[in-house]
């Protein structure tokens, strides 16, 4: 986030500490370090520490809670995992063709007990 951001984040986390004063170095520090916080990730932080946190935090547990959310924002927008059975046989075929590929490869090069790339099992030695 860039310094303007930050200082919206900081004005944030002050609002709920009304008593906590940051000197302007302070200040400085933390906008320099949350550059590679994203936005969303920091607001996010800001809400969640105010709500859970009974003093004003530091700044590595505000960076500790703002990868957190960025993580779990992460996982949730993945697609599901498929359960064993679901691969197509497309993708079966595909894969079979690049381990005939990587055995070829390797057989080319002199690698020793790797079974011919034309083995129908596809199974490793």
């Amino acid at each position: 986030m860039n310094s303007q951001e930050a200082a919206q984040v900081l004005g944030m986390l002050t609002a709920a500490w009304p008593g906590k004063e940051l000197p302007d170095a302070t200040i400085a520090l933390w906008a320099e370090q949350m550059r590679d916080v994203s936005v969303e990730s920091g607001m996010e932080a800001a809400r969640l520490l105010t709500r859970v946190d009974r003093f004003f935090p530091s700044y590595a547990r505000f960076r500790e809670t703002a990868f957190a959310t960025a993580s779990r924002r992460y996982e949730a927008s993945r697609p599901p995992a498929l359960e064993a059975g679901q691969y197509t046989a497309e993708a079966r075929e595909v894969g079979l063709r690049a381990l005939a590929e990587c055995r070829a490869s390797l057989a080319a090069k002199g690698a020793r007990n790797v079974r011919k790339a034309d083995d129908p099992s596809g199974l490793p030695t």
